[in-house]
This record gives C-alpha cells, structure tokens and sequence, in this order.
C-alpha cells in the first residue's frame, strides 16, 4: 500500500505540475514541484526546518529511484551550508549525472585539486551549458548563484558584476527571488565598510528593494535576510547605531540570521550606552542548531565578549585572537577596531593585531590584487574598492609594525638596565625608521599601480612598475593591431532616452568593453563616444599573427557579450543595439603625446585611419577587416568582399568580412 500511495502522489504531482515541469529542462523530478508540496511544510519555512522534514522524507524505504535522487540532491545543497560533515558522507552517495550541472557545481566547489582559474573555467562551463541546455528554468541562474561566492572570495569583482548580468538577463520572469538573490550578492560587495559612501549607500538601496518585494510577496524569512544587511551595512560602514538597530528589528525568528542580528544589537545598544538592553539581546543568543557555519559562530561570540567588556563585565577575549581563517576580511577589520578601543592587555593586543595582518596577507594575495585593479563594474566598484583597500589596509598595516615596535621597546624599557634600555630605543629608532622607509615604498607603488592604472593601460602600468618603461619616452614606430567597435545608430537612440539615461547606458557599454579587451589582453586607446578604440601589441610588443589572433578572439567576444547586455537594456531601457566592428594591422606611431603638463599614451597614423573607416563601413553585426589583418587568417575564417574605395583615402583597399560561420547567431540580429 505505501508503495502505491507513493506512487500515486508521484503521478498527481506530474500531472499537476505538468506546465512547471516542460519548463525546467531535463530534470525529471524537480524538488519544488513534486518532493516539497508532501513534506507539508509553511510556504515560508527556513532551510533548517526544510532539511530537517527532507531527512525523514528520504528515510522512507520504498522510493522511486528518481525521487530519491532528486530529495538527495536538495539535501546536498542544504548540507552544504551547515554540516560540512554530512555533506561529504551523502556525497559519496549521490552520483551526478553527466547534465545535471546545478549538482556537478556542487561537487566542482569541493575539488581541492582545482585552482582558482581552473576552478572558475569549470564552472562557467556549467553555466553555460544551463543556459543553452535549460532555457527558461533558474538552473543557470543558481550556478552563477554559487560562482559568485568563488569569484568574490577571490576579489575577481568585475567577472562577478559580468555574471550577474548575464544571469538576471535570461531569467524568466517568474523567478524574481533568484534575481533579487543575485543582486544581493553583488550589494554585498557595495556595503564592504572600505568603499566610498556612495557605493555603499548603493549596496543598502538594493537590499532595500530586495526587502520590499519579499514582504509583498511574503517570504519574511528572505525580507529578514535583507534588512539584516542593512543593519551590518550602516554599522560597519557608517557606525550608525541607531540605524542599525532599526534594521535589526525587522529581523524575523525565521531568519537564519536571527542570532546574528540579536548579537550585533547587543553591540549597537552598548555602544548608544544602553545597557539593560545590550544584556537582554546578548541573554536571547544561542547557537543551538544554529544552521550556518562554525566560522560564524567563532565570530559571533566573539563579539558578545566585545559587548561584554564594553558593558565592564568579565569578557574572554582570547575568543577573538583564534579565528577560522574563512573568516570574511570586513569582519576582521571591523573587529580588529572594536577590540583596540577596548584598550585590552598588551598580551591580546599584539595577539590581534598580528591577526588581522595575518588576514590581510591572506586574503589579499598578489593575483587577487591584480584582479582587483583589473575590475571594472557598473559602480566603479572595483577601482573605488582597490584604491580604499590599498590605503586602508597598508596604513593599518604600518600601524600595527609600529604598534608592535612600540610594545617590543615598552617591554625592553621596563626589564633592561638603564644601558639596556638605551640599546632598546636605539633598536626601536631603526626599527621605526624601516618602518617609514616600507610605508614610503608602499605609497610609491600604491601611486603606480592604483593612480596610474585608473588613465593608463594595465600593461604599461606594470612596465612603468618594472622599470622597463618611462611615460616621457619618446613615440617610436610599431606595427600594430587596431580595432575600432561603436553601437549601430546610437545617436539618435540617445536622443530618444535623454541625457540622464543616456549616461547611464553609456557607462555600462564601456565598462562591458573594458572587461572584455582586458581580458583579451588589448589596450584602450580611448573611447569616443559610443565607440571604442582598442590597440594590440603596444606597449607590450608581439608577433602580428598573435596581435590579429587577440583581435579577432576580441571582436568576437565583444559580440557575445552584447547578447547578455541587450536582454539588461530591453529590461531597463526598453532599446537594444548592435555592434559592428573594423579591424586592421599596420605601422604606426605608438607612444605618448603631450607637454610635461598633460600627454597622452595613444597611436596615431595612416594605419589607424584606415581601421577607423573600415569600421564605419561595416554593416551591424559585421566583423570587417583590411586586406593586411586578413593574411593572418585562414580562408575558412574570412570571405573576401572585394576592393573597396573608402572615404578620405586614395585608391581602394580590398576588406574581408569575418566568415558568419564564426560568430554566434544571435549576435548577428537584433
């Protein structure tokens, strides 16, 4: 009998669901549709509560396999964040299949051997794949939820912004939850305390939104989720106490950040002086079947010894010097600076001060820097957050050198003799004059690679760092790979969008570009207008046939990334454009041009003209290029369309289009 109910159950579930489940691709037994509706549980349950009924549920002995399945892999996610332990033995059990990319994510994010690059490659693959192989579904859309994590643990700022707008651009409209979800994992990197104010307050507008539409649609347990953000935002990055607890208060039982918000209220309150209710908060804490991770609650209870000490209560703060290093770094600063206001003994002093140091040299490694200034989003986030990083954390860094300098000299002065005492301060004056010799090389490469990279390109930048460059050397003749790429009829589009909206879509095609010739390696000469002028193999010299090679691949990616940014401007802006594209190779003069008071890194001559125009002559959605690019190509790749006269140059040039073959159809129409 119960193999028949189940059965049963299972059959009405997909006639019921028959519409949901020709939407959500080639998975047979969608978890939403067919397995929650019998766990008979509130439409707003948390992810503990739902674990919990799916664990009963999937102890149940007679099963359809592909139910079992389905339940294991929604377990699996849950896991995920709260029992690492469990996750790894039901791992073992569940055996992806070869599309199912949601799971293969899953397991690609627990692959020690992979590194970051590797990593990231794999799992936009599965992105991708999502995309084309489930239309219409949230699949792709929880990938990129999940790849984001990777890339901002990694300050990899601009490839996130990149995936969040080509996630949100192909969502169906039903799924207004995984969109908000998406957008609030980019605020998160907006509220981060380093950032300007403006950013940040941009941060809090979208956890905003977010708020107000879970209430409406009443998912208060998401709506919580929010408005605890909030309140971590205006506290860590403004100190606005009364704000937060504002904030805070709209936190719900069913949150999963309930007890966070009750410790970070008791925090608020004793810094506002109100004591009875910092105990009250700190007296409802308990991390009884707390349903996020060990990190967390090391440094949650930290904070409540904070709250502690602050209210002149005995506090342990040795709790605060052990942390996990997946500690998040904004949490390390911000506590770092609670605890030194405590002026707590010397002992737990230089304990978290080398700590946070620690952190810092952690978290932001070499690659992560480069990845940093090499970001470029909707906000500007990455070049704000590079430059505030860097002066932050390289001043706190001094301070803390300085700070232990100080105590090592504090100690020698009070257990030496008199003439010990003097070789001390002797040793502490070399000390602290190293000390102003690092921070003076620091400010030195902090003007290079932060001033610098915000108007010159990343690879001159690091030629200047190197030595191997000086920006008063004389322009010298270089054969090079120009591209030019501007939207089709973007002038009179403009005059239909007004100026104020005309910027904003501007600015967004511009840092799209940008992230796209940088990762192609390509320098931008400049933009004009809506177009963009791009040179390859300057100031970094390279072979032709590999300059026309990265041209050609920049083209094309330039074109693919216009499919993703179109869906974003249908949405915001009701328009859409295409892209054409003129490429040719030659020599010209490449260097910068100027006075002592104001110059310009850039290239100029004939050849350049002539990419220009090949350009304008292109037709939307065309790839076209001068007869010297062309050679560096195989026929398969180009058709040749002839001699061709072109506008305010002698003679004909013979033009090649790039074969149609080579792009993606989509890119093609509009």
């Amino acid at each position: 009998m119960q193999i028949l109910r189940s059965l049963l159950l299972l059959i009405i579930g997909m006639i019921l669901t028959r519409p949901a489940l020709g939407n959500l691709g080639r998975y047979s037994i969608p978890f939403e549709q067919v397995i929650r509706p019998q766990l008979n549980l509130p439409p707003d349950a948390d992810r503990l509560t739902i674990r919990t009924a799916l664990e009963k549920y999937l102890a149940t002995t007679q099963l359809p396999d592909a139910v079992r399945y389905s339940g294991q892999r929604q377990l699996l996610f849950y896991l995920e964040f709260s029992d690492r332990e469990a996750f790894h033995r039901l791992r073992l059990q569940v055996e992806p299949k070869v599309d199912d990319y949601l799971l293969l994510t899953s397991y690609v994010l627990y692959d020690a051997t992979l590194d970051y690059p590797q990593l990231v490659e794999r799992l936009e693959h599965y992105f991708e794949m999502a995309q084309k192989l489930e239309p219409g579904t949230d699949v792709a859309g929880w990938i990129a939820h999940d790849t984001l994590a990777v890339m901002t643990d990694n300050y990899d700022f601009g490839k996130a912004s990149l995936l969040v707008h080509k996630a949100i651009a192909t969502l169906p409209e039903s799924s207004w939850f995984l969109r908000a979800q998406l957008l609030g994992t980019i605020a998160r990197l907006y509220v981060d305390p380093g950032n300007s104010p403006a950013i940040v307050r941009q941060g809090l507008a979208i956890y905003a939104e977010n708020e107000k539409r879970m209430r409406m649609q009443g998912r208060l347990a998401a709506a919580s989720d929010s408005a605890y953000n909030q309140g971590i935002g205006v506290l860590f990055a403004f100190g606005d106490d009364q704000k937060a607890l504002e904030h805070f208060a709209r936190v719900s039982p069913e949150s999963v950040y309930v007890q966070d918000a009750l410790v970070f209220s008791a925090l608020a309150h004793a810094h506002l002086g109100q004591q009875q209710e910092a105990r009250a908060s700190l007296r409802q804490v308990s991390f009884i079947n707390y349903p996020e991770s060990p990190m967390r609650v090391a440094f949650l209870r930290c904070y409540g010894e904070i709250v502690r000490q602050l209210l002149g209560e005995k506090a342990n703060l040795k709790l605060c010097v052990t942390l996990p290093d997946a500690t998040q770094l904004d949490v390390i600063q911000h506590m770092t600076q609670e605890i030194l206001q405590l002026a707590p003994s010397p002992a737990i002093e230089t304990a978290v001060l080398k700590q946070f140091q620690h952190f810092y040299r952690q978290k932001i490694r070499p690659e992560n820097k480069k990845r940093m200034a090499r970001s470029v989003d909707g906000l500007e986030l990455a070049r704000a957050r590079a430059e505030s990083d860097r002066s932050r954390y390289e001043s706190q860094i001094s301070r803390m050198e300085l700070d232990l300098a100080q105590k090592k000299s504090q100690l020698t002065v009070s257990l030496a003799a008199s003439s010990m005492a003097l070789l001390g301060l002797a040793s502490f004056g070399f000390w602290r004059r190293q000390v102003q010799q690092q921070r003076m090389q620091n400010l030195q490469q902090y003007l290079q690679t932060r001033i610098l990279s915000r108007f010159l390109p990343p690879a001159l930048v690091e030629e200047i760092r190197l030595g191997r460059s000086r920006l008063d050397e004389e322009p010298q003749k270089r054969m090079v790979t120009i591209l030019f790429a501007d939207l089709v009829d973007f002038t009179s589009r403009a005059e239909q969008l007004g100026p104020e909206r005309t910027a904003r879509l501007l600015n967004q095609w511009m840092h799209m570009a940008t992230d796209v010739v940088f990762a192609e390696s390509g320098t931008i000469d400049k933009f004009i207008g809506d177009c963009v002028m791009v040179i390859f193999g300057a100031p970094l010299e390279s072979a032709p046939d590999k300059q026309v090679e990265r041209a050609v691949a920049c083209a094309r990616h330039l074109m693919r990334a216009m499919e993703g940014q179109n869906q974003v401007w249908l949405r915001d802006f009701g328009v859409s454009f295409q892209l054409r594209v003129g490429i040719n190779l030659g020599e010209a003069i490449v260097g910068s041009f100027g006075s002592e008071k104001r110059s310009d890194y850039t290239v100029i001559g004939g050849a350049v003209n002539l990419a220009s125009r090949i350009e304008s002559m292109a037709e939307p959605g065309q790839i076209l290029l001068g007869q010297n690019a062309a050679r560096h190509l195989s026929s398969s790749q180009v058709a040749a369309l002839g001699a061709r006269a072109v506008r305010g140059m002698k003679g004909t040039h013979e033009l090649f289009q790039l074969h149609r073959d080579e792009l993606s159809p989509a890119s093609l129409g509009a």
